[in-house]
């Protein structure tokens, strides 16, 4: 009995956690495949909020809407996800700089120690091989100071920050559901209701469409990366 209450605790913790949604009781138990009954879902839910990994409203008389504690959730400032996209514009762009000099300086050593040799060839070959010495100099002095991200790194930093601002919105969303059904058991309109409790609206729907601008391609594949970083 133990055991299948603990394995019925996870499963709505997960749920809680995963999903970051208000839940009752009846849409946990739909939610978590009604394996489990509406006693142990609601034991489940009250340890959780005893634990402080939710916490709930009550809506109506007898009814509760419970939630992962927010403030339980890592979440990036907007300044932070505006850092992290500006670092990655700038790197890209100096690493696709510097390899493509370097290509084109490739390309145009290889076509001259190709063509037949004179004085005047030979000092311009020797001077293009200093300068694909520099740039891979700086190439690799990059890369080995860390100041460029290797190719699953700039698709783990593109993913990161599609992902926060997703959630950033989602939270959003799920917050202004709440607030709705708080007001409307309360009485008042969710402008009133946010005022009466000193809260702000946050950003404003402009604003937000002006961040996802910012957001890098939707789609960038790794044999792009890798072109642009020439390794």
């Amino acid at each position: 009995m133990a055991a299948a209450y603990k394995e019925a605790l996870a499963a709505v913790k997960e749920l809680m956690q995963s999903s970051n949604k208000p839940q009752n009781v009846q849409t946990a138990i739909n939610n978590t495949g009604s394996r489990y009954g509406k006693a142990t879902v609601q034991k489940a839910l009250d340890e959780l909020v005893a634990q402080n990994l939710c916490i709930y409203t009550e809506i109506g008389k007898t009814g509760k809407l419970y939630l992962w504690n927010q403030n339980l959730l890592e979440v990036l400032s907007d300044a932070q996800l505006m850092e992290i996209n500006a670092q990655i514009n700038d790197l890209r762009a100096q690493v696709g700089k510097l390899g493509q000099q370097s290509e084109t300086l490739r390309i145009t050593q290889k076509n001259l120690e190709a063509a037949p040799v004179t004085d005047l060839l030979r000092q311009e070959i020797q001077e293009l091989r200093q300068q694909v010495s520099a740039n891979d100099e700086k190439l690799r002095l990059i890369h080995e100071s860390n100041a460029i991200v290797s190719d699953a790194d700039m698709l783990t930093l593109q993913k990161d920050y599609k992902d926060a601002m997703t959630a950033w919105a989602s939270r959003r969303a799920t917050c202004r559901e709440f607030i709705d059904a708080l007001s409307e058991g309360a009485g008042l309109k969710p402008s009133a209701f946010i005022e009466q409790l000193g809260l702000e609206e946050g950003l404003s729907a402009a604003t937000y469409a002006e961040m996802k601008k910012s957001l890098p391609p939707i789609a960038v594949s790794k044999a792009e990366i890798k072109a642009a970083l020439k390794k």
